[in-house]
């Protein structure tokens, strides 16, 4: 495949059918509506009204409902608070010395490394996939590292071994690009361009005049780190031969589009069957031919006996508001969460956050394997064009350990407690995993501080014990002086 046979394969992920699966137009479809849904885009909605409703839709006032972006939000928890990385040399087992990891640390927070793992897992919850692209920034002297974060469906590839779902695996690799016009001549709005990379070229293959047929990375047109620089995440594993990119969560369009079709409905209904309507009867055909409704309207009806009179519809709006709860609650429950935190609800118990916690605990160990491939292989892209920039070996090879701090915000702390408790006492954490989590520690030092706490807390038992033994003694002395006396 050529540079130039990009089109196809990125609008339709490179095949006419229509499955669910890259390869499939449906599947970059779907994944298109979602990245919408995800940045609160509801610019589809109107269509696919017209296409549910097409004799109705034109009076219909649109309700839309950002479920989708919440949901990612509630569920990449991963990064809201910083993890804690270990950077270990291959050759000692040995952490790096100070100096080395103050180097790593610089870079990662000037290539924004927290904050673009944090949106990869929004991506990930919300379209299946994510792609993590590094690639070097140079302004005149100035060099760094910077993510860019293209949507999975503005993507394309070939690779090395076709049964192969490793994107390290990548012979070519297309990628459009929106870049905003800010000259005079082009005016204002946005261009698309496409981007061809492969192990040693990078360059755009077409775009506006500014960019076509210059390099991607640099101006000879270069990739220096002999890869695709590409790190990719999914919620599925793709089938055979379908490359690195899973199914796309289908039941998530569904549902986002099925809530903002229920509310409108609602709304639709409350407007047009939330009042009585006057009636009349005994009228002129023509009169009845020209029927509008609304509390301020008359319809009247061609009768024999004259009549007025007001109707009155009872529409189950409670029953549509429970539909829709119900449905919600059983796509969030799906999705390993707790319908109550995301609806809100009045009635969270401790025993529903453990229930919550332990549906959660095992979709986030899944995931974190991904992330801690993830991460070792952002370091790995990170190193590879740090020390090409600098033609030196700035950054060592390292081994990436890190430990995911789970964020604390309950809704009712006392619940809260109550539910750690009781995972204690059944086994499934433990006081200093608990106390590592909370406070963004290692676990020897959750140990260390656990140990403290306790032997901080028998010294106040001690000293409690013996004030208690102390009253009793004055007390019984007491009693015996008033004994005596008598």
């Amino acid at each position: 495949m050529s540079a130039n046979d990009y089109p196809s394969r990125i609008l339709n992920a490179g095949s006419s059918t229509t499955s669910n699966s890259y390869g499939g137009a449906d599947w970059s479809n779907i994944t298109d509506a979602l990245w919408r849904y995800m940045r609160r885009d509801f610019s589809d909605f109107d269509s696919e009204l017209e296409r549910i409703y097409p004799r109705t839709s034109p009076d219909m006032i649109r309700r839309t409902v950002p479920w989708l972006y919440r949901l990612c939000r509630e569920l990449a928890t991963f990064y809201v608070r910083p993890p804690a990385r270990v950077f270990i040399d291959p050759a000692t087992g040995e952490q790096f010395p100070p100096a080395v990891l103050k180097r790593i640390d610089s870079i990662y927070r000037g290539a924004g490394v927290n904050s673009a793992m944090r949106t990869a897992h929004e991506h990930l919850i919300g379209m299946g996939n994510a792609v993590l692209m590094v690639v070097p920034v140079v302004t005149g002297t100035m060099r760094g590292i910077r993510i860019l974060q293209p949507p999975p469906h503005y993507q394309a590839f070939s690779l090395s071994n076709v049964l192969s779902h490793d994107e390290r695996d990548a012979t070519e690799w297309w990628v459009r690009v929106p870049i905003k016009k800010h000259t005079a001549l082009e005016g204002s709005g946005t261009n698309w361009a496409t981007a061809y990379i492969t192990p040693d070229q990078a360059y755009w293959v077409d775009g506006p005049s500014s960019v076509e047929d210059s390099g991607f990375f640099f101006e000879d047109k270069s990739n220096p780190i002999g890869r695709v620089p590409v790190v990719v995440l999914r919620n599925s594993e793709p089938g055979m031969g379908e490359g690195v990119f899973g199914p796309a969560p289908e039941d998530l369009l569904h549902a986002s589009r099925s809530v903002c079709f229920g509310y409108t409905d609602v709304g639709h209904v409350a407007r047009y069957q939330g009042f009585g309507q006057a009636v009349v009867r005994g009228v002129s055909e023509n009169m009845a031919a020209d029927i509008q409704v609304g509390p301020e309207q008359i319809i009247g009806l061609p009768d024999n006996e004259a009549d007025f009179s007001f109707a009155s519809p009872k529409p189950d709006l409670a029953g549509l508001q429970n539909t829709l709860d119900a449905y919600m609650r059983a796509i969030i429950a799906g999705n390993g969460m707790n319908p109550d935190t995301m609806l809100k609800s009045s009635g969270i118990t401790a025993l529903s956050k453990i229930v919550e916690r332990a549906d959660r605990e095992v979709e986030r160990r899944r995931q974190s394997e991904a992330f801690k491939r993830a991460e070792q292989q952002i370091y790995n892209l990170i190193r590879s064009w740090v020390n090409a920039l600098n033609k030196a070996e700035v950054l060592p090879a390292a081994k990436v350990e890190i430990e995911f701090r789970e964020p604390y915000l309950p809704a009712d702390p006392l619940h809260d407690a109550q539910a750690t408790k009781m995972l204690i006492d059944m086994g499934l954490t433990s006081a200093i995993e608990e106390v590592a989590k909370r406070n963004g520690l290692t676990h020897d030092e959750a140990r260390t501080r656990v140990e403290r706490y306790r032997t901080e807390q028998a010294e106040v038992w001690a000293v409690a014990e013996q004030l208690r033994a102390d009253a009793e003694a004055v007390e019984m002395g007491a009693l015996n002086l008033v004994a005596d006396d008598a």
